[in-house]
């Protein structure tokens, strides 16, 4: 344990070494061994035993947000201390957990400050890989780091490999809804050209148009998909929009060979309702609903109803246009 060290307490050594406001964290351990027993202590650690976490929860690092994070840390000093556990294979080495961009702006552009290369980091021991993954996620949120695609991406790692065991165990360990879960694993789905896409522009994919980008991926195919995921990212193509393009649905074809199109009228988990056109003035109305016994009667009347008001409706055209038709016979 030579290479980790508690922090000194004394403030005017901190703020010389560039690590200033770190003072008031709890350091009055006096003893290596009683580190060990210990945890949120903050330590120095060198950088170079610092590696990443295997379940990175931001796959996004823009360059100018480093850059501007090492402008920072070289005129204020580096003010909190990045999370850490140890690594499970190399000894001596610590996966970051939360601080990812510090330590990038750190390696990348403070390397010549001689005291930044030992930082100060809180050790996380006793947590199991839940807790290590829940504590990652929520150090990066706190600073606002996350981005659509990065909740996205981390959550689907996570389930995946089977940190959590179902959508609904990851809900409630991030304290979210299963709903908000599975809209989120959209990002995991998407072709990936579709996806290169949106790590570029993660700021305007946000998951609302991931979701729908995604289902016109499944409905009209990966090209489609591609060409207005272009359109969104260069900000052509609005929310309302790919809705739009989403209701047409893909070309059919009739028992005829002939070219019809679906258009979705109701689209929800428990019912979908959809119009099918055949190009010569037929329309024909598809309904399919998940109920039970005591709700037929309900669904039948309901149907009874708009089917009514079509016939009203229709028969009322067909009114006018007599009427019409005799005016100008008339005249």
């Amino acid at each position: 344990m030579g290479l980790t060290r508690p922090l000194p307490v004394s403030g005017a050594k901190a703020a010389d070494s560039g690590l200033r406001g770190l003072a008031d964290y709890q350091t009055d351990i006096n003893s290596e061994s009683q580190a060990d027993q210990k945890e949120d202590i903050v330590h120095l650690l060198p950088i170079h035993k610092l590696i990443n976490y295997k379940y990175n929860p931001r796959c996004v690092y823009e360059e100018d947000k480093i850059k501007m994070m090492s402008d920072s840390i070289r005129a204020h000093g580096l003010i909190n201390p990045i999370h850490v556990v140890p690594d499970d294979k190399k000894s001596g080495f610590y996966q970051v957990i939360a601080g990812r961009t510090r330590l990038k702006a750190i390696t990348k552009y403070l390397k010549d400050i001689p005291s930044l290369q030992a930082i100060p980091a809180i050790i996380h021991k006793s947590k199991d890989v839940k807790e290590i993954a829940v504590l990652a996620f929520m150090e990066n949120e706190k600073r606002n780091d996350h981005y659509d695609v990065d909740i996205g991406l981390y959550w689907g790692k996570l389930i995946n490999d089977g940190v959590f065991q179902s959508q609904s165990d990851l809900a409630g360990a991030m304290g979210t809804t299963d709903s908000m879960v599975s809209r989120m694993l959209c990002y995991t789905k998407l072709s990936k050209e579709i996806l290169e896409i949106v790590l570029q522009n993660p700021e305007r994919f946000t998951y609302n148009f991931a979701e729908l980008i995604f289902k016109i991926q499944e409905r009209h195919g990966a090209d489609v998909g591609l060409k207005l995921a272009e359109k969104v990212s260069s900000k052509s193509l609005t929310i309302k929009q790919l809705q739009e393009v989403l209701a047409r649905g893909p070309a059919e074809k009739d028992i005829n060979g002939r070219k019809t199109k679906r258009v979705n009228i109701v689209e929800s988990k428990n019912i979908r309702a959809s119009a099918v056109f055949d190009g010569y003035g037929r329309v024909e109305f598809l309904l399919s609903a998940y109920t039970d016994k005591d709700n037929e009667g309900k669904i039948l009347d309901s149907l009874r109803e708009a089917a009514i008001r079509l016939l009203k409706d229709f028969s009322a055209d067909e009114k006018d246009a007599g009427h019409d038709k005799e005016v100008s016979e008339e005249t």
